[in-house]
């Protein structure tokens, strides 16, 4: 059986284990045959710690490329675009911890928030930072990460209170290594336009889309919006809009009674030998062996 891809974060939020009283959530990512290829685009407003336990994980934010070996890890800054999937095999594990950025500062006009939140939030070149554990002071952050992982799985009494104070001392060294950096200056730069475009794919990928429609979303002409969109992902609009159809179809051939005809039709594809095509391509099996392999 072919992995399920885990796509635009739905699948994170069912894994998602929210801490009652405190805006912080962990959660554990894996990949293996059984599981996951890979972590689609999606973003959030909370910022994101990960530890890689095994394996090597390629981290894209926005047009960024990060690779974390096992040991290692990544913050990831609030609302920018990322996915995540396995650089060898299909083997890997990572640790997500998610925190608010209220956690830091509940007063958005206090110079504490402004110094320590919202410098971190507007920095143009801020879209991820690697923990090496080859570092000294980054290491320092790996092992706080690490012990907020055992003081959560423990659940002693005042455990809440512990992981509070250990994301307050991560949040304090981690910023201590930022470079100084340069506010947003653009639209583009904040990955407004990028969403945008992820937002009409998700909202209307089951429509005749084309090329223009897309273009005249964001108001760019269609070359300019053919070469954002693979600059960002390395993946033209049109693969990426087909690998998502197939995507989306996935749970209507599991858990429906829909023909392979009429699933093509509902996610957009025109024909059901175009989407058998497309789907054996991307799966490498046919719509109906993966129905009977994943039959609800």
């Amino acid at each position: 059986m072919r992995p399920k891809p885990l796509v635009l974060g739905v699948a994170r939020q069912e894994q998602n284990q929210n801490i009652s009283g405190i805006k912080m959530a962990f959660y554990k990512t894996e990949f293996s045959k059984d599981t996951y290829d890979f972590v689609d685009w999606h973003w959030h407003r909370e910022f994101q710690f990960c530890l890689v336990d095994s394996g090597d994980v390629r981290f894209s934010i926005e047009d960024q490329y990060i690779d974390v070996k096992a040991g290692d890890g990544i913050f990831i800054n609030s609302q920018r675009v990322h996915k995540a999937k396995p650089i060898h095999g299909d083997r890997a594990t990572y640790y997500c911890i998610d925190f608010h950025p209220d956690l830091i500062s509940t007063d958005q006009g206090s110079e504490l928030f402004h110094a320590y939140v919202r410098s971190v939030i507007d920095s143009a070149e801020m879209n991820g930072f690697r923990l090496s554990s080859a570092s000294e002071s980054e290491g320092e952050i790996l092992r706080r990460l690490h012990d907020m992982r055992n003081i959560y799985e423990s659940g002693v009494p005042g455990f809440e209170l512990e992981l509070v104070a250990d994301v307050l001392l991560s949040w304090h060294a981690m910023v201590a290594l930022l470079p100084a950096c340069s506010p947003l200056k653009n639209e583009a730069m904040s990955g407004n336009r990028f969403k945008d475009i992820l937002l009409f794919i998700q909202n209307n990928y089951h429509e005749a889309l084309k090329l223009d429609d897309i273009a005249n979303h964001i108001h760019l002409s269609r070359s300019e919006c053919s070469r954002y969109f693979k600059k960002m992902t390395g993946q033209t609009l049109f693969e990426y809009l087909v690998a998502y159809r197939i995507e989306k179809s996935l749970e209507l051939l599991s858990g429906t009674d829909l023909t392979i005809a009429q699933v093509a039709i509902r996610v957009g594809f025109d024909s059901q030998s175009y989407y058998t095509a497309c789907f054996k391509k991307i799966r490498y099996m046919t719509p109906k062996k993966y129905r009977q392999e994943n039959r609800a």
